[in-house]
């Protein structure tokens, strides 16, 4: 292998190895946002689980409930 050829093969390693890095800190950050919608929706959940309960279970369905819906 000739210098040229190598030194366009490390330059491409070099440019692959950057791409992967910023995809690697785009998903990372991704994540991390995913992972407090997901605990923000959690929360949620308790919060509305616990009115639920105090409400005493009370809930009726409504007659539309029954319905099957409109695209059938």
């Amino acid at each position: 292998m000739t210098t040229d050829s190598l030194t366009q093969r490390l330059l491409d390693i070099e440019h692959r190895l950057a791409h992967s890095e910023r995809m690697t800190e785009d998903l990372s950050a991704i994540v991390a946002k995913q992972a407090a919608e997901i605990a923000m929706l959690n929360q949620k959940i308790a919060v509305l689980t616990q009115r639920l309960k105090e409400s005493g279970g009370s809930w009726e369905p409504s007659p539309r409930d029954s319905e099957p819906p409109p695209h059938y």
